[in-house]
């Protein structure tokens, strides 16, 4: 029994030891599939979509305060505040 219950610890510990918690945030994303940080209003893209492709950075950034509902972040946007890296670029 006790043999048992060392192998179901030891099967466990590895099974859920490597677990991590995935889900900073809610999933939603705007059309751009991309979100603001509302903690420093930085645009982060997680999935971006054909909107943005062969597009400016000027002209991304009139489409994130176009699609975008946060108007707190979109009126403080500015290209500095956009991770271009989630983008691909």
């Amino acid at each position: 029994m006790r043999k048992r219950l060392i192998h179901f610890t030891l099967g466990a510990a590895l099974l859920f030891g490597g677990v991590t918690d995935v889900s900073a945030h809610s999933g939603r994303t705007d059309e751009l599939g991309g979100h603001f940080y509302r903690q420093n209003c930085t645009y982060h893209f997680h999935h971006p979509t054909n909107l943005t492709k062969n597009k400016s950075r000027a002209q991304i950034i009139n489409l994130i305060k176009k699609n975008n509902s946060n108007n707190k972040c979109t009126r403080q946007l500015t290209e500095k505040k956009v991770d271009w890296r989630s983008l691909g670029r």
